[in-house]
């Protein structure tokens, strides 16, 4: 059959045509049926992805608590090695298994190695891997499950903890005397207390008694002492010594093996004078920063890199600015001889804060002791430190 078109029918076809092509109803339904697909799995893919990043967080927690339960058993000397492998697959499946992964796969090795000090040193890793399943929705776009492995490891000490000279520069003014809020006894006596501007120092008879604050830092230091004594019962490892201090240095004990020199000085401290920490500090650094004292450790124990601590604390704040210029510049020298500086501020003011803040090694090793309570945990804190007690994540 043949068909012929007139020129009239031929321009409404023309313009039929040009409408249609015009015509963009039903494109967005196009579109959206030809996305679909690709956005419901880029959507699955970010649910995913964050998940995968949730349990890889949970998995990271359990293989550290892991590696820190272990290294922390090896380090009391009371467990072998086999026991601590034991004990950190434990602790491995009881937080997998916590996070509904009942499958996986673990990776547990304990090494060590011995100090020259006599002192075992034990590392702990601990690897993890579990196949983490994929939602349904990602998987339109051919994303598979993938497996999520994390690895920790930690590092203790057993046998001693640690080799360390520590000097301790210690406030003696008379601001000292002020009484604290920890009870001595219920009976009666004097109550000290400094009037708003610290300048002048008012008591009364009053009960309960308190302790005051020199008599808190005795009892904080020999809470300290009495753990380093624990720790080195022989005085092969540890050398102690202290130097006071009012508006003039005072009551040095220089270094020396164990804790009893140190001890009876501090005890025998009287709160009085005015506040000027340069020349104290001064002595302590230099003590500590002499070659002798690395020789002296050497020839003792065989340690030939002791550690070095200085303890700094006051309640107030220095008689005069060029005091703390000085006080500041030998903690600058301290510090490039490798000395770690703890700084207590016990109740003291804004100008002493700034003091030991800026002085301290870092912000891990000043301490802002309100009461005498925060005091006594200053000072554990830091033989806690010092004695190498806890282990720590290396990785």
């Amino acid at each position: 059959m043949i068909f012929f078109w007139r020129l009239g029918d031929v321009k409404v076809f023309e313009r039929v045509f040009r409408k249609l092509a015009k015509d963009e109803h039903g494109n967005f339904g196009i579109m959206s049926a030809l996305l679909a697909p690709v956005l419901i799995g880029a959507g699955g893919v970010a649910i995913d992805v964050a998940s995968m990043l949730h349990t890889k967080t949970g998995f990271q927690a359990a293989a550290d608590a892991a590696s820190l339960a272990a290294s922390a058993a090896l380090g009391t000397g009371k467990v072998s090695k086999q026991e601590a492998e034991q004990l950190a697959s434990q602790f491995l499946s009881t937080h997998m298994h916590n996070m509904g992964y009942q499958t996986y796969e673990s990776d547990i090795a304990i090494t060590s190695k011995q100090s020259l000090n006599g002192s075992t040193e034990w590392t702990v890793d601990v690897g993890a891997t579990a196949i983490h399943k994929n939602s349904g929705l990602s998987k339109v776009l051919g994303v598979t499950d993938k497996p999520v492995g994390v690895a920790a490891t930690s590092v203790s000490v057993s046998g001693l903890k640690n080799a360390f000279s520590m000097y301790f520069v210690l406030d003696k003014s008379g601001s000292m005397l002020a009484s604290t809020s920890q009870v001595k006894h219920q009976g009666r006596c004097t109550y000290y207390w400094l009037n708003s501007t610290a300048t002048a120092l008012y008591s009364q008879q009053k009960s309960p008694c308190y302790y005051t604050q020199i008599e808190a830092l005795k009892n904080a230091t020999n809470a300290m002492f009495d753990k380093f004594e624990k720790a080195d019962p022989k005085k092969m490892y540890m050398r102690f010594g202290s130097v006071a201090y009012s508006d003039v240095q005072e009551s040095n004990s220089a270094l020396a093996w164990g804790v009893d020199n140190s001890r009876s000085n501090i005890d025998n401290l009287e709160a009085v004078g005015g506040t000027n920490s340069a020349d104290a500090f001064k002595t302590a650094y230099r003590a500590l920063g002499t070659l002798s004292e690395v020789t002296t450790h050497t020839l003792k124990n065989g340690v030939v890199l002791p550690k070095k601590y200085l303890v700094f604390m006051t309640d107030g704040e220095n008689n005069s600015n060029s005091a703390d210029k000085k006080t500041l510049q030998h903690c600058a020298a301290a510090k490039t001889l490798g000395i770690t500086i703890y700084s207590i501020a016990f109740n003291a003011p804004k100008g002493g804060k700034e003091l030991l803040s800026a002085c301290a090694s870092s912000a891990e090793t000043y301490f802002d002791a309100k009461d005498a309570d925060e005091l006594l945990k200053a000072f554990e804190s830091i033989a806690a430190d010092a004695a190498g007690d806890a282990p720590r994540l290396t990785q």
